[in-house]
């Protein structure tokens, strides 16, 4: 260990594996980040560059997973009046079971909530 740099072993056992892996950064249990400079021998052994000064208790990591975020598939979907006609008798038939149990729990909501949300519903 050096200021910035270490040798680093028993990562990994062969040359090609830390050429394939390379690119991808490391980090430290402490906070350090680094990544790796050069292979060493045939053995495994690598010499990294870290953001700052290691300590000898500290732990390399390497993080072998890819963060993906899912495609936006988003397709808005609005009623029409002459689509909502249909609709029309059963959400009438809800809104009064809806008002009905509004009316039963009142002590519990509040007036002007009752009113924002029946002008809501409507």
């Amino acid at each position: 260990m050096h200021k910035r740099s270490a040798v680093i072993r028993f990562m990994f056992f062969h040359r090609e594996d830390i050429n394939w892996f390379k690119p991808i950064e490391l980090r430290t249990k402490y906070g350090r980040r680094g990544h790796i400079k050069e292979a060493l021998g045939t053995h495994g052994h690598m010499k990294c560059v870290f953001n700052g000064q290691l300590k000898s208790e500290d732990t390399i990591l390497m993080n072998l997973y890819k963060r993906v975020f899912p495609k936006w598939t988003y397709e808005p979907f609005l009623l029409t009046e002459s689509e909502h006609e249909d609709q029309k008798p059963l959400l009438d038939d809800w809104l009064e079971e809806l008002e009905t149990v509004i009316r039963a729990q009142e002590n519990l909501v509040k007036p002007y909530q009752l009113r924002s949300l029946m002008q809501y519903l409507k």
